[in-house]
């Protein structure tokens, strides 16, 4: 699993903080790993496979405008 471009810097900036949480307090670290945990799940970039079925149609789902 990647994690997009666009969500590597909230990703950083929270694995950072959990990292200096630590050294202040493990509780600080332990509350910042579920914010850590949506912020990888939501700006994961998982490989797509589209179905073999000649009749289905595919969506990429990405939020991307391509054409208007």
């Amino acid at each position: 699993m990647r994690i997009s471009r666009a969500g590597l810097p909230p990703v950083a900036a929270l694995v950072f903080m959990a990292a200096g949480g630590y050294v202040v307090s493990p509780v600080i670290t332990a509350l910042l790993i579920f914010p850590l945990a949506l912020a990888v799940w939501f700006y994961r970039d998982p490989d797509r496979t589209p179905p073999g079925a000649p009749d289905v149609w595919v969506s990429p789902a990405d939020g991307h405008v391509f054409f208007i």
